[in-house]
């Protein structure tokens, strides 16, 4: 029986599985990625596949911690807009 939400579910965490293979593979984000970040990312993008909540849903908030860790991790200290 088709599901939208269900649809929706698999299209977004799709998306956000290749854009986090992508940035593992090319070990590249904003700025270049360390060996554990590489592996992280990897990770979490294998378990967004899980089709049971609480793995892809865990997988999920793992990656958007990783994703927010690597942005603010890199900023340079003392800019002033």
């Amino acid at each position: 029986m088709f599901s939208a939400a269900g649809f929706g579910s698999a299209l977004l965490r799709t998306a956000f599985m290749i854009y986090l293979l992508a940035s593992s593979t090319s070990r590249f984000d904003v700025h270049k990625l360390s060996a554990w970040e590489v592996a992280a990312r990897f990770g979490a993008a294998i378990f967004l596949i899980s089709p049971t909540l609480y793995i892809h849903g865990a997988a999920a908030i793992a990656g958007i911690a990783l994703l927010t860790f690597h942005r603010f991790s890199h900023r340079t200290a003392g800019t002033i807009a």
